[in-house]
């Protein structure tokens, strides 16, 4: 009986103490770049306004010399806490649309890191 009570009182404020505690959290940033809308666009034949009604309006407009460049970014970021132990997985997508002085589109430079991005419980490595 006093073994059944020792364990009761060792064990019960452990799974009060914890219980709550464990927390997943999804956030993303911006809209995914479709990859389908992206093959559509050709390089010296579309414009600034193909690009946009296909992608939509680009997060950031840098302006060049001979040219301007159209920024897509893409965030997504995935968190895992049990207690004090946790991990946070967060890639980006990035595109980048550059377009010489007429505004037609010249070159595309396209990172997709999100797709493989996942949930990671164990916090020490893979």
């Amino acid at each position: 009986m006093l073994s059944r009570r020792v364990l009761l009182l060792t064990v019960l404020p452990l799974i009060v103490a914890n219980s709550g505690c464990i927390f997943f959290h999804g956030y993303t940033k911006g809209q995914p770049i479709s990859t389908a809308e992206l093959e559509k666009i050709n390089l010296g034949e579309s414009n600034k306004i193909m690009v946009e009604n296909r992608l939509g309006l680009p997060d950031q407009i840098i302006p060049l010399s001979n040219g301007t460049v159209y920024h897509y970014e893409y965030t997504k970021k995935n968190t895992f806490w049990l207690l004090i132990l946790g991990h946070t997985s967060e890639q980006d997508d990035k595109l980048y649309m550059i377009f010489d002085e007429r505004g037609i589109l010249t070159e595309k430079k396209y990172q997709d890191k999100t797709r493989d991005l996942g949930w990671r419980l164990w916090p020490f490595g893979r």
